[in-house]
Order: structure tokens, then sequence, then C-alpha cells
């Protein structure tokens, strides 16, 4: 069964209409238009959300393949005090998701900074370097990942990266040195 707060942040934006005393007294169902200058207002309802609940909402969206709006519900969660390596973790894997390598980068080395013995963490890192075109980092990376991961299967996936880091980018990958203006024909 959920918790309050848990349907609370599930409802991100929810409207309850405030209606007159003078609507109320006359018995009408009818919500005047804020334009006719009732006094009617809509309000909207914020959720007050604990770090738990958003995380659950996260990653359910996360699940649904609902990927930037976990990005922003992970987000808010490293965004609160208790942020963990598992939170930046979710938030790079979103972005991931989404193609935004420079951003997914990010998450991961916040998320290695807090738990700098995590084989995911570090494994995911390099693959958002090598992603987002940054060889040399990943290659830094891996060599740095070497000395803390612990797992076999880590440690292998970590060896090939190294030697895909290892590899010059190709042509079409390197930046165009004539100049943005210019047209291929």
């Amino acid at each position: 069964m959920f918790k309050a707060s848990t349907l609370a942040a599930i409802a991100l934006v929810a409207f309850a209409p405030l209606v007159t005393n003078k609507a109320q007294a006359q018995g009408n169902n009818m919500v005047p238009s804020a334009a006719s200058g009732s006094g009617t207002q809509l309000a909207m309802a914020t959720p007050i959300c604990d770090p738990s609940s958003l995380r659950l909402v996260a990653q359910k969206n996360y699940q649904c393949s609902q990927f930037r709006i976990a990005q922003q519900l992970y987000k808010q969660v490293c965004q609160m005090p208790g942020v963990t390596a598992t939170d930046y973790y979710w938030l790079g894997e979103s972005y991931m998701h989404a193609s935004m390598f420079n951003e997914a980068a990010c998450a991961f080395q916040e998320g290695v900074k807090l738990s700098p013995t995590s084989d995911s963490l570090h494994v995911s890192l390099v693959h958002s370097l090598i992603a987002s075109h940054q060889n040399s980092q990943a290659h830094d990376a891996c060599l740095k990942a070497a000395s803390s991961v612990s797992d076999p299967q880590a440690r292998k996936q970590l060896e090939v990266l190294l030697k895909i880091a290892s590899m010059p980018l190709p042509p079409a990958m390197q930046r165009d040195s004539r100049g943005a203006n210019h047209v291929e024909r």
C-alpha cells in the first residue's frame, strides 16, 4: 500500500478549484473562469516529497522508459540531503538512455566521488566518456578504476573499454577543422 506522501509525489501536479463563498451559497457546481472577475482561483498542490518517495517515482519512470522524467526526478533527489552514489548512478543511466553522454559522465563522476569502490559506477563512467568521444578522459578513467575495481567481470569490461579508448576516433567523429560554414559536395 502506498503512503500518502508517495501518492502525493505521484500526482506531480494537481489542481484544486477554490470556490468563492458566493458560488457555494448559490449551490453552483460550476466554477466560474478566472477571467470573469469572480475571484475564483486555481491553486497548484505541490507535494512535499521525501527522498525515498521521489526515488520510487523516479525509478518507476525509468522502468517505463520515461527517461526525461526520471532525469528530472533524479536531479531533484541529487540536490537533497542524503544523496547516495546510487542516485547519481541512476541519474547517469537516465542521461545515457537520452543520449546525453556528457551529462551522464558528470553524474557518474559525482557517484564515483561518493563511492570510489563502486564497480558499476566506474564502468558506466568510462562508457559515457567513450560515448561522448572523450577517449583520453575515458583512458585515464580506465586506468584509475583498475586499482579500485574488484569484480572480475568489471575488470574484463574495463580492459575492453581501455582498448577502445586507446583507439583513435574515426575521421567522421573527429572535429572538422575546415570550419562550421563548410558544405560537403
